[in-house]
């Protein structure tokens, strides 16, 4: 068994605090749980059979968290092993989220695996002794973030709660010694496992604007929650982002990041977003990869000034859903960007669905162009797909193909390039509603999405880390799996 996999597995054994991450599940409490049931457990409930009628609360939640998780239906043998266990839905959340299927749906394994350097990292341990080894990890990521300086290294993060509000400054390389990896990797052991929360007001010495600060290049972070539900609250300070980057070649994946400047306005005229990839200093060649955005501003308000994946980079933005960053944009390219690959989104119920915009930035005029806007589902926004020229900024040609946009109080706004392919049907997600904490995306029997996007720079897999069709892929994060 190699190191992830061991670390995978002893996640598994333990349980996540209840209600901590699916507050569209039912309450939870009483007395401890049982065991969680195994990875092997979870594969040998599994068969291909029809899903069976169970009392409604708990089998659509378990439903849910199959079609969110795990990216399919649960079939009768699974749904009522769960339902069956004895445990709530954020336990079997938890189970489900450290299962060996979720793993080798996303090559969790290989990931980070080739650096020469590993460093763990464990909000359980004691803090005594912490060197990052396997016997005494660090107990914080500022800790970690304080003594990772090395390229070419993985830090492994158990399941846990973990304080934001810290910086990674170490750079990376393409390649390192021997042929090894060079990249620096974050990644938790158990997607959405690790879990980043606003700091208490007893340990507020941190930024208290951004949950994670990325300066270094070459840096990857895989597979966070990052959460920042108290931010809204009068009694803490406001996180106006999520995962800020600003180091080149970086890489945010896999993450699930929600309740971003909940609180905050726009009187500071500073604005934020759940994902910003930046251009300065060094920034570049950067991407957005896979990530699940939501809860981005304050709903109700006029400020603007929040996005959900903000680009101001070359890079790409690929796999990722984005749903209500309210009276902000799903997805905002500005400033310096320009050559963005923005490919196979989903985003929803947002003032702007994609924003491909240019201004000028640092008092020198900027050109957008040589982006590419393919294969994306922009539905139920006030406005799904805008071009936007600021003050000093020049549009550019850049490409617009096969996106779906439907739905929305304007589907495009404001275009100086021309959009081939547009599809304007029923995505058939298979289940929208905007008052739905977590929708699902997923493509349903019919969907206008369906086999219609464009193979130019198409995508080998989607949101799930399942395969998408050669010649005849879906359009949206999410491919339609026959």
């Amino acid at each position: 068994m190699n190191m992830l996999s061991r670390l995978a597995s002893d996640a598994r054994a333990g349980m996540l605090s209840c209600c901590a991450m699916f507050a569209l599940l039912a309450a939870c409490g009483g007395s401890p749980p049982p065991a969680s049931p195994s990875a092997t457990q979870l594969a040998a409930s599994e068969t291909t059979q029809a899903p069976v009628v169970a009392p409604a609360a708990l089998s659509d939640q378990i439903t849910g968290l199959y079609w969110w998780l795990l990216g399919r239906q649960p079939d009768q043998v699974g749904l009522q092993f769960w339902q069956q266990s004895g445990l709530s839905a954020d336990q079997i959340a938890s189970a489900m989220k450290g299962s060996d299927e979720l793993q080798r749906l996303h090559d969790w394994e290989s990931i980070g695996s080739a650096t020469l350097n590993k460093v763990w990292v464990d909000a359980a341990a004691t803090g005594n002794r912490e060197d990052g080894s396997t016997a005494y990890p660090y107990k914080t990521l500022a800790a970690a973030a304080r003594a990772v300086k090395a390229a070419s290294t993985t830090v492994y993060v158990k399941p846990g709660n973990y304080e934001g509000g810290f910086t990674t400054t170490a750079n990376g390389n393409a390649t390192a010694a021997g042929g090894a990896d060079g990249n620096i990797y974050w990644i938790s052991t158990v997607r959405w496992g690790a879990r980043i929360v606003p700091p208490s007001s007893a340990s507020r010495q941190f930024d208290d604007t951004t949950a994670w600060t990325n300066s270094g290049d070459f840096v990857q972070i895989v597979g966070f929650e990052v959460d920042g539900t108290k931010s809204a609250d009068k009694a803490y300070d406001t996180w106006r982002q999520g995962i800020y980057t600003s180091g080149g070649h970086s890489v945010v994946r896999d993450n699930y990041v929600h309740d971003i400047a909940r609180w905050s306005s726009c009187s500071s005229g500073a604005g934020g977003a759940a994902i910003n990839i930046d251009a300065s200093p060094s920034g570049g060649l950067s991407d957005a990869i896979g990530n699940w955005v939501r809860d981005i501003g304050q709903s109700g308000s006029n400020c603007n000034r929040f996005q959900g994946i903000y680009v101001s980079s070359s890079g790409s933005v690929i796999n990722n859903v984005v749903y209500r960053a309210n009276m902000g944009a799903a997805i905002h390219l500005y400033h310096e960007a320009t050559a963005v690959k923005v490919i196979n989104n989903t985003v929803a119920s947002s003032n702007v669905g994609i924003v491909v915009g240019t201004g000028e930035y640092r008092g020198k005029p900027v050109e957008h162009k040589d982006s590419l806007i393919y294969n994306n589902i922009a539905y139920d926004n006030y406005i799904g797909i805008e071009e936007y020229v600021g003050r000093g900024g020049i549009m550019g040609v850049n490409s617009y193909k096969n996106n779906l946009v439907t739905a929305n109080t304007r589907d495009w706004d404001k275009m100086r390039n021309t959009a081939t392919g547009t599809r304007s049907g029923d995505p058939g997600f298979v289940q929208y509603k905007k008052d739905l904490l977590l929708p699902n995306f997923h493509l349903s029997v019919n969907s206008a999405a369906d086999a219609a996007g464009t193979a130019s720079s198409a995508q080998a897999t989607d949101f799930d880390g399942r395969a998408r069709a050669a010649n005849a892929n879906s359009i949206g994060a999410y491919e339609y799996v026959r």
